[in-house]
């Protein structure tokens, strides 16, 4: 049995708001190792500032939600629609404070089944006595014990499959990342974009972890002027960009990006403003904060 050790305290979600982004979620699983891929955009509607700040909602806009969570070492969940039915079941997790693998499947499985068709699908990960397995809720069915799976864009998910079929490797999980990138930036669904966001399980830990890795699409630079938005959803002969994407804990990463500055933190418990960090709506999602380095080189928050 597991405890989620860092959820803080927090009270029913408001569900007559909603917050949807399909989105597109990948993960296959390679003898002892799994990956998961996502995206981070986010389609905000029916959101008011009453809700959240202007500032957050601007780099949520901008930047969009990470869609996989890990709530604890053991176990993450990426989820594809819906972000208030997210946070619901984090919520649940909490309350629940101590469970398995086995109980986060049923609990988003509950989740899914009481929503609206493709309103949320869910895909659990787990590391549980070093045994990794990946879970898929989608469809109104569970599956099990999945080599591969995906929740989210059917077009994204074909254009990453003919991608790594046409690809000719001979590993041809060795070009999933390069593969997920390309679709994230140029699959033609307007609900899929944003960033590329990676976790990982690490043998050596036993745990999930945010990534260490670099991407990069471009083959000319793209100009920005100071504070303008970088165009994240062109394709590389239009100007793509590069990212770094650096591990900090479960809790939250850093991304680098070579064309913008400041840097942005994911993190699920640090937001804008003293409003957001109390809004129980946006309870445990991992939110973009900018940061850069001081002159002592120490990351600081803008």
């Amino acid at each position: 049995m597991l405890c989620l050790k860092c959820f803080v305290l927090s009270v029913p979600l408001i569900r007559n708001y909603k917050v949807n982004s399909m989105s597109f979620v990948f993960a296959e699983k390679d003898h002892d190792i799994f990956h998961i891929y996502c995206d981070t955009k986010i389609g905000l509607e029916k959101i008011t500032r009453a809700n959240i700040s202007e500032e957050q909602r601007i780099l949520i806009e901008k930047y969009g939600i990470v869609k996989t969570i890990i709530i604890c070492p053991e176990i993450s969940v990426s989820f594809a629609g819906n972000v208030f039915l997210a946070s619901e079941l984090f919520l649940q997790l909490y309350k629940k404070r101590v469970f398995s693998v086995k109980d986060v499947v049923d609990m988003a499985k509950e989740v899914h089944m009481n929503a609206s068709p493709d309103e949320i699908e869910f895909i659990i990960a787990g590391c549980e006595d070093k045994q990794q397995v990946l879970f898929c809720i989608k469809e109104r069915e569970l599956q099990e014990n999945c080599d591969f799976c995906w929740i989210g864009s059917s077009r994204a998910h074909s254009m990453l499959q003919k991608y790594r079929l046409e690809s000719n490797h001979p590993q041809i999980r060795d070009i999933t990342p390069l593969g997920f990138f390309d679709v994230v930036n140029g699959c033609g669904d307007d609900t899929v974009g944003g960033l590329t966001i990676t976790v990982v399980y690490d043998k050596d830990t036993n745990s999930i972890k945010y990534d260490s890795n670099e991407v990069m699409n471009s083959s000319k630079s793209q100009v920005l002027k100071p504070g303008e938005r970088i165009k994240m959803y062109l394709s590389a002969s239009d100007g793509g960009f590069s990212q770094r994407q650096i591990p900090i804990s479960c809790e939250e990463f850093i991304l680098e990006i070579d064309q913008i500055e400041p840097n942005i933190l994911y993190s699920r418990n640090k937001r804008c403003t003293e409003f957001d960090m109390k809004n129980d709506q946006l309870f445990s999602l991992m939110l973009p904060i900018l940061i850069k380095k001081d002159n002592k080189g120490k990351w600081v928050r803008c």
